[in-house]
């Protein structure tokens, strides 16, 4: 998604863990220079004063002049819990809390193309930052000064460590009522088995234990324990607990992700003998597959996208906008009689399948939606929250875009896998009258990730954005439950993947 400060958007296969399980993972993590460079001047209010009405000035680059001359101060994000200290030539970031702060070196080594672009209010106390013109923002805040438990050396005891992770989600999880956890219960619970004397061992099963409740695909933690990685995801849903099932049942692989890409594989490949006639394409670094299915009854396009980051060797957003639209250009041409803006269309419909699709970024599902949309208007909305700090509603808007468009009928697929990015895509592509959703409901984690540490190093993430639809419905947790409810994996025979379905849906395009 278009997402705030230091958040993951997407998932990739755990190779260190022996559980079938998805890591959380977004690539182009903005750095904390990059992030404030040349942002931010003069007076302080309070963190309360920044929830009233502020006229903010138009957005503008933070590469200026103008910008770079007052970027010496110390500014705070209240919905994300971040501090950052920008006195000094060498930038320091810290997590903070009611009763707590400590740094975090990774996350100031980090850097990518977000936040290019900020506004300030009036009296330049206050910025809010993003990642395009157009892009969802982020809000800082300037501080007097860096705040006094800042500047004490960090408890990393673990009573201190397990009491940061329990306020940090307090302050910032939007999710808990959705996801039917009682925090402070909880949190009083694992108290009672966590002393100054507990071992590593102990804590990280305290905290796994914790955060695994949630069953929330966003939340996730990474830690050395005794010398050895050790991770934590959740929120499978059935398919790939499914697969999971059937990962164990077998001997032959031994690595879960080279199950995974066999299984995918598999998928493509019945996708293509049984709808495609052996005419399938890869692309955008064999993340996407597409062709058309052909018959004197009608042609029906299909579109395969696992995923929507990462989709070429580059590694920007920009570029991988470039290659989607360049995909498009070709899918839609193919489904075009004549020239690509002709009306006369050789395909009845394209399926867009979902049904893999892992996250990325919400710029480039805005890219693919538009590429269907006749006309524009709110695709999505979304929401940073903390206690006590609520930020505004911010409205994403979806407009057709400037390149050649298929406006005919659109076949959406989604399945329990299709998750984050992939739900936004849904969404946006929900707000479309050419659209169909059909397939199982998506995962129901829209929410960006929220990336945090502890005092003693180890990491997590959590969902702190409330996404809504257009019409103001939140899924999360819940997933984007189509308007047709169809099955999309057979969980007794994972391994023919989609095209049954597949093979059903194209004849009911012929047949209308």
């Amino acid at each position: 998604m278009v997402a705030p400060t230091f958040c993951f958007r997407s998932e990739i296969f755990n190779l260190n863990t022996h559980q079938f399980l998805l890591i959380n993972m977004r690539k182009n993590v903005p750095s904390i220079v990059a992030l404030l460079l040349g942002a931010f001047a003069a007076t302080s209010p309070s963190l309360a004063q920044a929830q009233a009405a502020v006229e903010f000035e138009t957005k503008q680059s933070l590469n200026s002049s103008s910008a770079r001359k007052d970027i010496s101060a110390v500014w705070q994000s209240p919905q994300q819990g971040y501090v950052i200290d920008m006195r000094e030539r060498a930038a320091r970031l810290y997590h903070i809390t009611a009763d707590a702060c400590w740094p975090d070196a990774q996350l100031e080594k980090q850097s990518a193309d977000y936040y290019a672009f900020g506004r300030f209010n009036a009296a330049k106390t206050r910025l809010k930052v993003s990642a395009a013109l157009g892009a969802s923002e982020t809000l800082w805040i300037r501080l007097d000064a860096l705040p006094a438990r800042c500047a004490k050396q960090a408890d990393t005891s673990p009573t201190a460590v397990l009491r940061a992770l329990a306020q940090t989600m307090d302050e910032h999880f939007a999710f808990f009522k959705e996801r039917g956890v009682e925090w402070p219960a909880s949190v009083a619970e694992a108290s009672q088995r966590i002393t100054n004397a507990s071992s590593d061992a102990e804590l990280y099963e305290v905290v796994a234990k914790l955060l695994g409740q949630l069953n929330d695909p966003h939340v996730t933690l990474q830690a050395k324990v005794d010398g050895r990685e050790r991770r934590l995801t959740t929120g499978r849903g059935a398919t790939l607990t499914a697969l999971r099932k059937a990962f164990d049942a077998q001997s032959k692989t031994k690595v879960p992700t080279a199950f995974l890409k066999d299984w995918m594989s598999s998928s493509q490949s019945a996708v293509n003998k049984q709808l495609l006639a052996g005419t399938g394409r890869t692309a955008l670094e064999d993340t996407a597959f597409w062709g058309v299915s052909r018959n004197d009854a009608g042609n029906v396009g299909y579109l395969s996208l696992t995923r929507l980051m990462d989709l070429t060797a580059k590694e920007t957003v920009a570029d991988d906008i470039d290659a989607v639209d360049a995909l498009l250009d070709t899918v839609i041409a193919a489904c075009t009689a004549g020239n690509p803006g002709s009306s006369d269309k050789n395909c009845k419909a394209i399926i867009v399948d979902l049904s893999q699709n892992r996250g990325g970024d919400d710029r480039v599902a805005l890219a693919v939606a538009a590429r269907f949309a006749a006309s524009g208007g709110v695709a999505f909305t979304k929401q940073a929250v903390s206690k006590g700090a609520v930020d505004d509603v911010q409205s994403l808007s979806l407009s057709p875009s400037s390149k050649p468009r298929w406006l005919g009928e659109v076949v959406l697929v989604t399945d329990s896998i299709t998750v984050s990015a992939a739900e936004v895509l849904t969404l946006a592509m929900r707000t479309l009258p050419n659209v169909k959703h059909i397939g199982q409901p998506t995962r129901g984690a829209l929410s960006d990730a929220l990336e945090k540490s502890l005092p003693n190093g180890w990491r997590f993430t959590l969902s702190n954005e409330i996404y809504k639809s257009a019409g103001g419905e939140l899924f999360e947790a819940r997933g984007i439950t189509p308007s047709e409810v169809m099955t999309v994996f057979d969980t007794a025979d994972l391994f023919s993947g989609q095209s049954k379905l597949l093979t059903a849906l194209v004849a009911k395009q012929r047949a209308q």
